[in-house]
């Protein structure tokens, strides 16, 4: 991604574009508390791919609810994708 001309490559600069865009990207700690689930559940989900991220470099990773509640239900009515 790209911020004035710069690549956004640290979380803070991808927090600004999804705000800017009227999106919140939310850490593992409150994909965590949106869903009811313990902050390892989040990252065993993420390692299986069971729900999508955003990977920022090597450690940090983002993530959209939505699009994680839409990954969740439709791998509970049995669709795998």
């Amino acid at each position: 991604m790209y911020l004035g001309g710069q690549a956004a490559t640290d979380a803070r600069d991808i927090r600004y574009l999804f705000k800017r865009c009227g999106l919140h990207a939310l850490d593992r700690t409150e994909v965590a508390k949106h869903l009811g689930v313990r902050v390892e559940t989040v990252s065993r989900w993420t390692t299986a791919g069971t729900i999508p991220c955003l990977r920022i470099g090597k450690r940090s990773v983002r993530y959209l609810l939505p699009q994680i509640v839409s990954q969740l239900r439709r791998r509970k009515k049995g669709g795998n994708k």
